[in-house]
């Protein structure tokens, strides 16, 4: 087994930095703080993190990453977002995902998650989430695994 002695990789250490014109085997450091802004996870406008970050990982070379990464959000996760999740819901996603979800407000459609308005008396927080969502406890108990 191949071993480089790291413990954990890091983007800014590990990938080489192109001295000059890139050449396919290096990045700039532009291209590097874009890279790891994606895998830090998704903020406000504020900073605040409010998804959580990805590992770095070789799968992001492989075959289907475009279609998860970039089409999905905008023709299948709108759908969800804009008619499921959000308070009020929206009819936009179903025919324009891609307006809708690039055309939105972040901040804004966060915040519908967490409302609750009638007819909907429940946020999609709320029925979507345990109550307390960090606590494993139980599940760890009774020696209980999680997938995801």
């Amino acid at each position: 087994m191949f071993s480089t002695g790291r413990i954990r990789f890091k983007l800014f250490r590990d990938v080489p930095t192109c001295p000059g014109e890139r050449d396919g085997s290096c990045l700039t450091v532009a291209q590097k703080r874009v890279v790891a802004s994606i895998f830090r996870g998704a903020k406000t406008r504020s900073g605040e993190r409010f998804y959580a970050g990805f590992p770095f990982d070789a799968g992001v070379g492989g075959a289907g990453v475009l279609f998860w990464e970039v089409t999905a959000p905008l023709v299948l996760d709108s759908g969800a977002v804009g008619t499921i999740f959000k308070v009020p819901p929206s009819t936009e996603p179903l025919t324009n995902g891609p307006g809708f979800t690039l055309g939105s407000d972040t901040d804004e459609l966060l915040a519908q998650l967490f409302t609750s308005d009638a007819p909907d008396t429940e946020s999609a927080m709320q029925f979507m989430t345990p109550p307390d969502a960090s606590n494993l406890s139980e599940l760890r108990a009774r020696g209980a695994r999680i997938m995801v």
